[in-house]
C-alpha cells in the first residue's frame, strides 16, 4: 500500500471528502482543515467527525490520555483492562494521543474562517464511547446502545460525544 502525504493529494480530483476522527490528533488542525478546503473542488463534499472536546466521554477520558503517556500509568490502564476483561476505552494511544479538544464554538468558527458550508449536522451517542468496550465484551445489551444514541438525538449538541457534519465547498 502506498501513502501520500496530503499536500502531494489532488484533492480537487475528488467529489467528497472523508476526515473521521483525523482533526484532534493533528497539532495545527485549523491549518490542516484550511488546506484541504482550499484546495477542495466547489461544490465537492466534506463528511467531517470529531469529538466533543468537552463531552462527558473526553473529560473523563482525558485523564487516561495522560497517563498513556507515562510508563506506569499505562501499565496501570493495562492491568485494568485486564481485571474487567475489555479492550480499549478510547482509540487514543501513546503514538496517537489527542491533542486537540473542540468545542461547539471552535468547531463552527473553523467553519466560518473556511469557504466551507454547513449542510447537516448530527450529534452521535452521550456515553457510547465508555459503554462500548462492556457491549463489546458482550456485558451490555445492544438495546444500551440503541437508548444512548435516541437521547443523543434529543440533547443539545454540546452534550453529544462525538460530532458528525457533512459540509459543502463553496
Amino acid at each position: 500500500m502506498q501513502t501520500l502525504a496530503v499536500e502531494d493529494e489532488d484533492v480537487a480530483a475528488y467529489d467528497a471528502i472523508i476526515l473521521t476522527e483525523v482533526l484532534e490528533h493533528l497539532p495545527d488542525a485549523d491549518a490542516f482543515f484550511a488546506n484541504i478546503i482550499k484546495r477542495m473542488r466547489p461544490g465537492s463534499w466534506m463528511i467531517l467527525t470529531i469529538p466533543n472536546g468537552r463531552g462527558i466521554c473526553e473529560l473523563i477520558l482525558r485523564p487516561g490520555y495522560y497517563l498513556k503517556s507515562r510508563g506506569k500509568g499505562l501499565a496501570m490502564i493495562k492491568t485494568i483492562r485486564r481485571i474487567l476483561g475489555t479492550r480499549e476505552l478510547t482509540t487514543a494511544n501513546v503514538q496517537t494521543p489527542h491533542l486537540q479538544f473542540f468545542t461547539w464554538k471552535r468547531i463552527n468558527k473553523l467553519f466560518e474562517r473556511n469557504p466551507i458550508r454547513l449542510v447537516s449536522f448530527q450529534g452521535l451517542f452521550f456515553t457510547w464511547v465508555l459503554l462500548e468496550p462492556l457491549f463489546s465484551a458482550g456485558r451490555l445489551p445492544e438495546s444500551m446502545a440503541r437508548w444512548d444514541y435516541l437521547l443523543s438525538q434529543k440533547l443539545p449538541p454540546i452534550f453529544s460525544a462525538n460530532w458528525l457534519f457533512l459540509l459543502q465547498k463553496s
